[in-house]
């Protein structure tokens, strides 16, 4: 376990924004396909997403085993305040993930992110 995953699986934001503009690195992998700024994504540190975003844009695409985004993550987690984030920095829905009955019907209240 890393540095970074204990600050933000412990709860601790202010140590996982500094870790992420250190450069700690948010592929790290938790859990089937589920990396750092997956769980970041879904427990909703908007600095720490933040401070990753801006050192690795290509985080707003990377899918779980599942086929899950981050922005799919966002939407299970009803938080809009990282859907809107991951929005602003061209994220958009997976159309294979393996819950999309539940997605669909959550993103009713988000409205449609799919990928053209």
């Amino acid at each position: 376990m890393t540095p970074l995953v204990m600050a933000i699986a412990g709860g601790f934001p202010q140590t996982a924004t500094y870790l992420a503009e250190k450069g700690a690195d948010p592929t790290i992998i938790v859990q089937n396909g589920f990396n750092v700024f997956h769980m970041c994504v879904e427990i909703g540190y908007v600095p720490t997403l933040k401070a990753m975003l801006k050192a690795r844009q290509d985080l707003v695409s990377g899918r779980t085993d599942v086929g899950a985004t981050p922005l799919d993550i966002a939407i299970l987690s009803e938080n809009e305040d990282v859907v809107n984030l991951l929005k602003e920095n061209g994220a958009c829905r997976s159309t294979k993930c393996n819950d999309s009955g539940y997605l669909l019907t959550i993103s009713k209240n988000y409205g449609s992110y799919q990928c053209s």
